[in-house]
């Protein structure tokens, strides 16, 4: 064995039991874990042999598949309804349109905006696979819930890359224990990702792992449909999240560079050319609203603080949470093991380590410009890192193999105190995981992120995360406002910034309601606070500050009906207030609901026509004389307007759009434009034609092979 490895694994191994022990809560309150692993290891060391079942595939996996079924188990994901925990009712009434909207009948919507809620551009901030793959199998098993294969989808991408990292991991040589290690190593850390609702980024992750396991295929086996599958599984990660896209590609890079003599110019020219075509959809609806790309991602930094906070995300998220897997893997730079897979493996990460800090400077205001804004910040730090979580588990994992192939009464020491260091950083996010998901005030999270589950993310629950049911006033509130209001005029709601109302529940407001809102979705209300209204904030100016007339003339702009508020400022203004009659207080005085008496309950703010009919993508108008028509609905560039049949120019009156109207009929109709409709076909007939042709190569591999 090359001894500066292994007086390099001594250092690491030491400088990380000092971390866990001494600085790292989580390991701190299990540090019995260390003697009591060692020690039953040791006894277990010289029949480990006997124990044939230990060296079966099998049985790892069902280990794994049953950790991760308790977990999620713990956590409520098989319990009946939909999600309601922070960012999911987003991607979940997203998701239910596209289901029941535009799959079925292959029309255009307006996204993940639907009943035209004002203040929220029509942008995908979201590349759109998951919601596809969940809206493709509920009209294909249209017996089974919409909430079913919803919950059934998150499960799977939460699990998709730990299996892959087991695979992988058996891919590069390892055994079936120490892929296993590997998998819960990647695991093991606080994954507040899953909770959030960015589902997407697991599933993005474990696709892409999927296209690193191909490619490692093709280098060993040399068949090329190998290597076309793996380009089109990194299109599709590509599509599930664009976050995890560097470095991703930075593995692919360094694999592609260390086996350079195996691959041709043509070769890596095929696989970028099957990439760009497959994936070419989410750019081209990026470049469709790059104004708005930009200006959103400039602002992320400001608002969402936290995913860019260097000095929290890496050393506590990172290097606290990551030491034995970080520090573990460091020693094989001091050993010339002559394996090309590790050593691209190997490069990778420390790519991705140095981009990390690339991407921090870049990140900083003092270097940031309209064109870095879009190009950086949608690579925040906390994405880039968890995608790299994978890569220095397998490495660890590759690095203590090295040791356990060596013989010698100090390193079996040290062989037995690696096995126990790894016990202990695993076993307590185990039960971090499948009991801090289970109640909100189980003291596990207090001890990873010094406050309870319910303030960090101001949510309340005894019975797992992913059975959290809304606040009840603001269910009751909703199915208030189902009975009571009608789609004559909109409902403003006024919003809780940091969640007291639930999270992102308002996003599921017209899913519940079937009513037309103010504001769009939770994160459009933030960005966009001069279209909605947040904690006495409406309309980007505070609620005292406005005199009656002025309020009253913003509402008649947006056509608002009924105002829902939850600040006591906000309630005393319009109790106060004539022209605003309270009709409704929640059982608990929480919310309380407003009828404006003086509303005109009409979308056509000025000019002579009636609207007849509001559907998902088409406003329907009968125009009784010339004039010009303000019509309270937002302006976007896809928005068309037909006369009788005859287009007519629309214009933006503000965020609102106006059109020049004759007595007839005018439509206005939703209508994707042509960059939008060429990046879709050119990605799905891409598609469909590289599947065809890897397909024929690998009929034709397995006929070669068979002669």
């Amino acid at each position: 064995m090359n001894r500066m490895f292994f007086y390099g694994f001594i250092f690491a191994l030491l400088l990380n039991l000092h971390i866990q022990l001494f600085l790292f809560p989580l390991s701190m309150a299990y540090w019995y874990i260390l003697p009591i692993s060692s020690v039953i290891f040791y006894f277990l060391w010289k029949k480990l042999d006997r124990l044939k079942f230990l060296s079966r595939g099998k049985f790892h996996l069902t280990v794994i598949s049953v950790i991760l079924f308790f977990i999620l188990f713990r956590a409520g994901l098989f319990s009946p309804g939909p999600i309601n925990v922070q960012d999911y009712p987003l991607h979940y009434f997203a998701t239910y349109n596209i289901a029941h909207n535009l799959l079925p009948n292959l029309q255009s919507t307006v996204g993940p905006t639907q009943h035209f809620q004002l203040g929220y551009t029509l942008h995908f901030d979201y590349p759109v696979l998951a919601s596809v793959m969940i809206s493709f199998l509920y009209c294909v098993l249209h017996q089974i819930p919409f909430w079913a294969v919803f919950r059934a989808i998150v499960g799977f991408s939460f699990c998709l890359p730990v299996f892959v990292v087991y695979f992988i991991s058996r891919k590069i040589g390892l055994k079936s224990n120490w892929a296993m290690l590997s998998s819960l190593l990647y695991l093991s850390w606080s994954n507040t990702h899953i909770i959030s609702g960015m589902f997407s980024s697991y599933l993005s992750l474990g696709i892409g792992l999927i296209s690193l396991y191909l490619l490692i295929e093709y280098v060993e086996s040399g068949s090329k449909h190998f290597m076309v599958w793996s380009s089109l599984a990194a299109s599709l990660s590509f599509l599930a999240h664009s976050l995890v896209f560097v470095p991703l590609t930075l593995v692919f890079l360094s694999l592609i560079y260390v086996h350079k003599d195996q691959f041709t110019k043509k070769e890596v020219l095929v696989m970028a050319l099957v990439f760009s075509c497959t994936s070419i959809f989410y750019p081209t609806a990026v470049l469709n609203r790059l104004d708005y790309v930009i200006y959103i991602f400039s602002q992320f930094p400001h608002i969402f603080v936290h995913l860019y906070n260097f000095e929290y995300i890496f050393w506590n998220n990172f290097y606290i949470q990551s030491s034995f897997i970080l520090l573990l893997s460091l020693p094989l730079l001091l050993l010339d093991y002559g394996d090309r897979k590790i050593d691209s493996i190997l490069y990778s990460a420390i790519l991705i380590f140095a981009a990390t800090f690339f991407i921090d400077f870049l990140q900083t205001p003092s270097h940031q410009n309209q064109l870095l804004s879009i190009f950086v910040n949608v690579f925040e730090i906390d994405r880039v890192i968890f995608s790299s979580r994978p890569i220095w588990s397998i490495l660890c994992v590759y690095s203590i193999y090295s040791l356990f192939k060596e013989e010698g009464r100090l390193i079996q020491v040290v062989k037995v105190v690696t096995v126990g260091a790894a016990f202990l950083f695993v076993v307590p996010y185990m039960l971090y995981m499948s009991n801090a998901w289970h109640s909100s005030n189980d003291p596990t999270f207090v001890l990873l992120h010094n406050d309870t589950f319910e303030n960090y993310f101001s949510l309340k629950f005894d019975e797992g995360v992913f059975e959290f049911r809304p606040n009840q006033e603001v269910m009751e509130t909703y199915d208030f406002l189902a009975i009571n209001a009608d789609n004559s005029a909109r409902v403003l709601w006024e919003e809780a910034l940091y969640g007291q109302l639930g999270g992102n529940i308002k996003s599921m407001a017209s899913y519940f309601t079937d009513r037309l809102f103010v504001g769009g979705v939770y994160i459009g209300v933030i960005l966009e606070g001069n279209h909605g209204a947040y904690d006495g904030i409406f309309f980007g100016k505070n609620i005292t500050d406005y005199s009656i007339s002025e309020l009253k003339n913003k509402l008649d702009e947006f056509n608002v009906g009924w105002i829902v508020v939850w600040t006591g400022k906000s309630k005393s203004y319009f109790e106060t207030q004539s022209g605003f009659d309270r009709i409704y207080t929640s059982l608990e005085g929480l919310l309380v609901v407003y009828n404006y008496s003086g509303s005109r309950r009409k979308f056509v703010i000025s000019g002579s026509a009636d609207v007849i009919e509001v559907v998902d993508n088409k406003i329907t108008l009968n125009v009784h004389e010339d004039s010009k028509l303000l019509l309270s609905f937002r302006y976007e560039p896809d928005w068309h307007a037909y006369l009788d049949g005859i287009e007519v120019p629309l214009e933006k009156e503000g965020i609102l759009m106006s059109v020049n109207g004759s007595p007839g009929n005018l439509e206005i109709v939703y209508e994707e434009n042509l960059l939008t409709r060429v990046g879709k076909y050119v990605t799905i007939l891409s598609f469909s034609i590289t599947l065809l042709f890897s397909i024929y190569l690998f009929k034709k591999s397995r006929s070669s092979s068979q002669h």
